[in-house]
């Protein structure tokens, strides 16, 4: 991992649940002023609530200069980007 760059391993059930911890951990990543990069290689479940913390966080970061990057994508998480229209997202992150 460089300074330039922050990396962080999602969890694997993104829901209603952890909505709350996951949009803290997305401010501290923000609070790093650099890329980050969010490895989805654990994720079995992701609803609505969780893309949206992260499709925020892409725009907070675009205000920054920086940008978001997806690794490790699986069918789950690229499906649940598909069933809310945000697959062209997904695919510019990744």
């Amino acid at each position: 991992m460089s300074q330039s760059e922050s990396v962080y391993t999602l969890p694997a059930v993104l829901d209603l649940l952890c909505v709350e911890s996951l949009h803290e951990t997305c401010s501290r990543l923000l609070d790093n002023d650099c890329d980050v990069t969010l490895d989805t290689s654990d994720v079995v479940r992701i609803t609505t609530s969780a893309i949206q913390v992260l499709y925020a966080l892409s725009l907070s970061l675009q205000k920054r200069g920086n940008q978001l990057h997806i690794i490790n994508l699986n069918d789950t998480v690229k499906e649940a980007f598909k069933m809310i229209g945000l697959e062209n997202n997904l695919s510019e992150w990744s």
